[in-house]
């Protein structure tokens, strides 16, 4: 019997539906709203340890499914609506039916969702084997779900609820559509018109953008709208609205759509995508989190992450942080000098952004025990941290471009006192005309060199020359350092005394 998508999809809303209006009442009564009846959902079992699988192009041997297998009761299949066969085995690693057949020698080791509605699967065709294998008995008897859906339509109607009490909208039958016409940031339909108007910057880069990702320009704008959509839902309405300012101010919609993604990805994805499992991650992990400033160790953990460097070769082991639910996967490759460079600059950084990373394990320590309520909020509070650390940060590029004009002014200064007493050597030397003439010249063409090229350079660049911000790590400068580079100012009361 072929699948009826469009069954599956009323089914799915009804069902997302249904679980939040539970899930409201129970953190009405002050209750602890459980994430584990998610997991349970899709055939998790309390006590269980469980991960996501993020595909097999990782290029690190224990990210691959058969390792996480061996490392975890059990392994999260996140389904994306790709394109066509190419776009999944580029994806994923793997095609769709080596996949089933993967699943089928081992099915009790896996729990496979989808992380768009079940209509967007439909048009491609080579997913109903797929989703008629999940429906046997010799695999699920059931559809898969799109279970973190549920979790953001949640906390849309928990926003809702709080933007209609705190602008006084009437709890009457269409206040949800005065709220998102109040508030169309929240509303999916805008945030998709704000996504294309982004790719509207450059829509040939756009293009070529999703094509090397094998996918097609709507589809990446869906995954970027959503990543918008879930960012602001749950907080974090200042991340990404300095991102899109970024990507406007360099008509860049790439970076819109990669620095979306990632934030979604390393904030939300623990709780959106794997439902509070373990999280793996590698070296490249921890240094696009650091870009963010989210990482979410504290000093001790990385420096256990360093000491099984320094103990071992060949890391073949990942080492485990039960209290953030957290996995270090380390290269398989022979460690070299530039992995405890690496390390020893996101320790130092974990160090500076102390109060940061307390917030991010506070959230997800909230959601590792399963309280989806506390963890709710802790996710407002992390949101906070981040524009705290954003606006101090912010504050000392202005600090250093401060620093720079200064530098730049006594260079120009210098340049009039070396003309100065160019002229007075060249008055007073025993020298004949012609060679006194000869100076003078040099000296005068010397100093309008030195003037231009003053003029042409900002203060900017004499601040990073100073610190020499060219040699630092990409991760060490992040968001902030983009923002003052591009002249964007979210607060700019608070850097006038900088200006």
């Amino acid at each position: 019997m072929p699948i009826d998508y469009d069954q599956w999809d009323k089914n799915d809303v009804e069902s997302t539906k249904e679980y939040g209006s539970r899930s409201l009442e129970v953190l009405e009564r002050g209750e602890k709203l459980r994430l584990f009846d998610l997991a349970r959902e899709v055939g998790i079992k309390e006590g269980e340890s469980y991960t996501l699988w993020r595909g097999e192009k990782s290029g690190y041997l224990s990210m691959r499914l058969a390792n996480l297998v061996s490392y975890y009761d059990k392994v999260i299949i996140p389904l994306q609506p790709c394109p066509t066969t190419e776009a999944f085995a580029h994806g994923y690693g793997i095609r769709p039916v080596q996949l089933i057949e993967v699943l089928e020698k081992n099915p009790e080791k896996f729990a496979v969702t989808i992380t768009a509605s079940p209509i967007h699967f439909k048009p491609q065709g080579f997913y109903d084997d797929f989703f008629e294998a999940c429906k046997s008995e010799k695999l699920y008897g059931q559809l898969p779900q799109n279970i973190g859906f549920k979790i953001s339509h949640l906390q849309l109607a928990r926003t809702y609820i709080l933007l209609a009490c705190n602008a006084g909208i009437p709890p009457i039958e269409s206040w949800q559509d005065e709220v998102q016409r109040r508030f169309p940031e929240y509303n999916l339909e805008s945030i998709k018109s704000e996504v294309d108007q982004t790719a509207g910057y450059n829509a040939k880069l756009w293009r070529e953008y999703a094509v090397n990702q094998y996918l097609t320009p709507d589809i990446v704008s869906s995954m970027t709208s959503t990543a918008l959509f879930h960012l602001r839902v749950f907080g974090f309405d200042a991340l990404a609205n300095n991102i899109l300012e970024i990507s406007k101010k360099l008509r860049n919609p790439v970076l819109a759509g990669v620095l979306l993604g990632e934030s979604d990805r390393y904030l939300l994805g623990p709780v959106t995508e794997q439902l509070c499992g373990f999280s793996n991650y590698t070296l490249e992990d921890l240094e696009n989190m650091a870009f963010f400033g989210l990482l979410p160790f504290e000093r001790v953990k990385l420096e256990d992450a360093r000491r099984i460097l320094l103990n071992s070769p060949v890391v073949r082991s990942p080492l485990t942080i039960p209290e953030y639910k957290t996995t270090l996967i380390m290269p398989e490759h022979e460690v070299t000098h530039t992995d405890f460079e690496v390390l020893n600059k996101l320790i130092e950084l974990s160090e500076r952004n102390r109060d940061l990373t307390r917030r991010i394990g506070e959230y997800r320590q909230s959601a590792v025990e399963g309280d989806l309520g506390r963890a709710f909020v802790a996710f407002q509070k992390a949101g906070e941290a981040i524009e705290e650390q954003y606006s101090r940060e912010l504050e000392e590029w202005h600090r250093k471009e401060k620093k720079g004009r200064l530098v730049k002014g006594s260079l120009a200064g210098g340049v009039t006192v070396l003309s100065a007493v160019g002229s007075i050597l060249t008055a007073v030397a025993n020298n004949s005309l012609e060679w006194r003439l000869a100076i003078s010249a040099a000296i005068a063409l010397a100093g309008e060199r030195a003037k231009r090229w003053l003029g042409k350079i900002d203060p900017e660049t004499v601040a990073e020359a100073i610190w020499d911000v060219k040699n630092w790590a990409w991760y060490e400068k992040g968001i902030p350092y983009l923002l003052w580079k591009t002249e964007i100012d979210p607060t700019p009361e608070k850097h006038r005394e900088y200006s």
